[in-house]
């Protein structure tokens, strides 16, 4: 991965880092440190994986809907869940289906229920 570029070398502070020279005409449209690699002489932009990015957003969001329905059903069992909280909890759960059944191959574009 490519931390830092400048045209003054004196610039960079490649700490465990390598340093490389390059033309002008070595360095692609569009280039960004932080969004492209080195190796073998050819800068190339970096691969995002977005079905990765997208299970970790949904596993995020499953954590925190999880964690509101547990603390109504606590409530529920309790015997002191209000009508509210008892549609809270119903609405919930399905988001909750929804996020389990959702088609991350289409990522990123994800159409993410609202919460």
């Amino acid at each position: 991965l490519i931390i830092a570029a400048d045209k003054d070398a004196t610039k960079l502070f490649p700490l465990n880092c390598s340093v490389v020279e390059l033309a002008d005409t070595d360095i692609p449209d569009g280039f960004q440190a932080g969004n492209f690699t080195y190796s073998n002489g050819v800068i190339a932009p970096v691969q995002v994986d977005y079905v990765a990015l997208a299970t970790a957003e949904r596993d995020r969001r499953m954590t925190s809907v999880t964690s509101k329905i547990n603390r109504l059903v606590e409530a529920q069992d309790d015997g002191d869940i209000t009508s509210d909280e008892l549609t809270e909890l119903a609405t919930l759960r399905e988001v909750r289906t929804k996020l389990r059944r959702l088609d991350l191959s289409m990522a990123p574009d994800i159409d993410w229920p609202d919460m």
